[in-house]
């Protein structure tokens, strides 16, 4: 259900190269800024729109894995959050340059986070303060520097103590892991 917004082919696509930490499914979202020249150049990713209305603080969990092809690139990833259709956003996580890389530059190749390596994965946490209401979307945007790759993986929209839950129709898809499974279920 996520809905990519982009300029021009350069944008967020669904890679099966890598995951965070490793689990499986090796998936996760991927940014290209290597092989985007466009420098400037920004691209969204927005999550549909939650009910998030009643209950305690909603925070926001994310695995993100990024490296620079130089120490000078400063590409930037930012989430933000609107309650009133996007009208107005509210930044709560902002990272460029070697503030949002998780490991040393990679500059002859394209950068995938190596599977013998957890620590190229960062967990972040971000609160969404007021964001208690009926209509919040959230969305991923970057800004190009031509820079290396961008991964996402595991988001994860936690609210404390909701005073409801909606009911979901439709049909649902789910997938747990491992199968099969001893003593827990992902």
């Amino acid at each position: 259900g996520w809905t990519p917004v982009s300029a021009s082919a350069y944008g967020f696509k669904r890679s099966t190269e890598a995951g965070a930490y490793w689990l499986a499914p090796l998936e996760s979202m991927k940014y290209d800024f290597f092989n985007n020249p466009r420098i400037g150049e920004q691209h969204q990713l927005y999550m549909p729109a939650m009910d998030l209305r009643g209950g305690d603080a909603i925070d926001v969990f994310f695995d993100y894995a990024y490296a620079q092809r130089s120490a000078q690139n400063n590409d930037r990833l930012e989430l933000k959050v609107t309650a009133d259709c996007g009208q107005n956003w509210l930044t709560v996580f902002s990272k460029s340059g070697t503030a949002l890389a998780t490991t040393g530059p990679t500059a002859g190749a394209e950068y995938v986070p190596d599977a013998a390596d957890f620590s190229q994965w960062q967990t972040a946490q971000v609160a969404l303060p007021g964001m208690n209401q009926g209509e919040v979307i959230l969305k991923f945007e970057v800004t190009n520097d031509n820079g290396n790759a961008l991964y996402i993986d595991n988001i994860n929209v936690v609210q404390r103590l909701p005073s409801s839950v909606p009911e979901i129709s439709g049909t649902m898809g789910f997938q747990a892991f491992p199968v099969p499974a001893k003593d827990a279920l992902t």
